[in-house]
């Protein structure tokens, strides 16, 4: 049976590493054939291999934005890949500057790692990033650092929304809307609401799906203050959301 989307949570943690999640990145295949890796934390070359995946299978990367905790296993993983003997193009998206970031990690930072990989590097903006006979990619740019970016994937029908790391905004609602799975960043619990405006908690988190009325939600990117309160978090988010709400842990598999 071919399942046209399946997601992978390789990472739904942050900097702050634990042992029960390591900082974040999300791995979608679409037809049991490509596979789409989202945002490169510490460590998400071995979570890929865990799960059962050869690195060399990814064929595109894309970056939510430039913080260390997304982005700094991306040259471990060209290693790997390398050594492992890649042949084929790879694939890598990431917001304006991402060229000239990956430009001196491999020609300044690792040189000898410069030319070893066929990298095609793809700076985004707001609309469609890549489009495939069997699927396509869109961006909108959310309320985070800037060069933030949530993604969009649709295939057959069906759609994935990651958030990346953002407080709620309304490009985020639209690019969202009537989606099948909406997977967002839920980083503190309730109690750090006025503290924070570049991340979403609990209570904004349930008013934002209700509002793009998707039919599944997945929590992540956690930090460590949230555990031990998942059900405290969940009754939160369901005050205003009434679909399905799972609170994401590494290595949680979910078909549509």
């Amino acid at each position: 049976m071919v399942i046209f989307l399946e997601l992978v949570l390789l990472g739904t943690g942050t900097t702050l590493t634990t042992p029960l999640r390591n900082p974040p990145g999300l791995l979608i295949l679409i037809e049991n054939k490509d596979h789409l890796v989202f945002d490169m934390g510490s460590g998400i070359t071995r979570q890929l291999v865990k799960a059962g995946f050869d690195p060399k299978s990814v064929d595109y990367v894309f970056f939510t934005h430039l913080h260390i905790d997304h982005i700094s296993d991306f040259p471990f993983f060209l290693k790997a890949n390398w050594l492992l003997g890649r042949k084929n193009k790879l694939n890598v998206y990431g917001p304006k500057g991402f060229q000239k970031a990956i430009d001196l990690i491999l020609k300044k930072v690792f040189p000898y790692m410069n030319g070893r990989i066929d990298l095609k590097i793809t700076e985004i903006n707001k609309g469609i990033v890549e489009k495939k006979e069997n699927f396509t990619v869109s961006c909108v740019p959310v309320k985070h650092v800037a060069g933030s970016f949530a993604y969009k994937i649709e295939s057959k029908g069906k759609s994935i929304v990651y958030s990346g790391d953002t407080a709620p905004c309304e490009p985020l609602i639209k690019l969202a809307n009537e989606a099948d799975l909406l997977i967002h960043e839920c980083s503190f619990t309730d109690d750090y609401e006025d503290k924070m405006d570049d991340h979403t908690v609990p209570n904004q988190l349930g008013k934002l799906a209700a509002a793009a009325n998707v039919k599944s939600l997945i929590l992540t990117h956690m930090y460590p203050v949230c555990e031990g309160e998942e059900k405290n978090m969940i009754k939160s988010v369901r005050k205003s959301f009434r679909g399905q709400i799972i609170v994401g842990h590494d290595f949680l598999r979910v078909k549509l």
